[in-house]
C-alpha cells in the first residue's frame, strides 16, 4: 500500500479512481477499496499543500533545499540537473503552480466526490494557489533586484508580501 505514495502509480489508477468515485464508492467491491486505500495514501502524503500558505511555504522551502542540494551535487559531477533543481533556473512558483494544479487539486477533488467534507481541503489548496500565483510579482521584483529563486522564496518580505496584496486585491 506504501507504493500507493508513487505518483507514477497514483497517474496509472486516477482514472480508475475518478470512475470510482463519479459511480459511488461500493464498500463491498474489493477494488474500490484499493482504489480508496491508495487514494488516502496519495492525500495524505499530500497533505502539507493543504495547509495556510505558511505552512505550506515552509514544506516548499524544506524541498527545494534538497532539490538544489541535488542539483548542485548533479552539477559537480559534469551533469545538467532539471531546471526544478537548477537554483540558477528554477522559477519556484511557477513549479509548485504545476504541482498544485496539475497534480494535488486533482487528487483532492476525487477525495471530495467521496467524501463532501474534504471540500475544505480542495478550498484550502485553491487558497494556496491564488498565494502562489500572487507570489510570482514579489518573486520577479527580487529577481530583478538579483535574489535567486530561492533567496525569495526563504526571504521574511516574500510571506509578508503576498498577504498583503492579497488583501488589497479582496479588499
Amino acid at each position: 500500500m506504501i507504493l500507493a505514495t508513487d505518483l507514477a502509480i497514483h497517474y496509472r489508477i486516477h482514472s480508475k479512481q475518478s470512475a470510482m468515485a463519479l459511480d459511488g464508492y461500493n464498500k463491498n467491491n474489493a477494488e474500490h477499496r484499493y482504489f480508496l486505500c491508495s487514494l488516502l495514501m496519495t492525500c495524505a502524503d499530500l497533505s502539507d499543500q493543504t495547509k495556510a500558505w505558511p505552512e505550506s511555504k515552509k514544506v516548499a522551502t524544506l524541498i527545494y533545499t534538497e532539490f538544489f542540494t541535488q542539483g548542485d551535487m548533479e552539477k559537480e559531477m559534469g551533469k545538467e540537473p532539471a531546471n526544478m533543481m537548477d537554483r540558477e533556473k528554477a522559477s519556484i512558483p511557477d513549479h509548485q503552480l504545476d504541482f498544485l494544479t496539475q497534480c494535488c487539486i486533482c487528487i483532492f477533488k476525487i477525495l471530495e466526490m467521496i467524501f463532501p467534507k474534504a471540500k475544505v481541503l480542495v478550498d484550502a489548496l485553491k487558497k494556496n494557489i491564488l498565494c502562489w500565483e500572487t507570489s510570482k510579482m514579489v518573486f520577479e521584483r527580487l529577481g530583478l533586484e538579483g535574489k535567486t529563486s530561492y533567496e525569495v522564496l526563504t526571504s521574511d518580505e516574500l510571506e509578508a508580501q503576498v498577504q498583503a496584496t492579497l488583501e488589497v486585491i479582496q479588499g
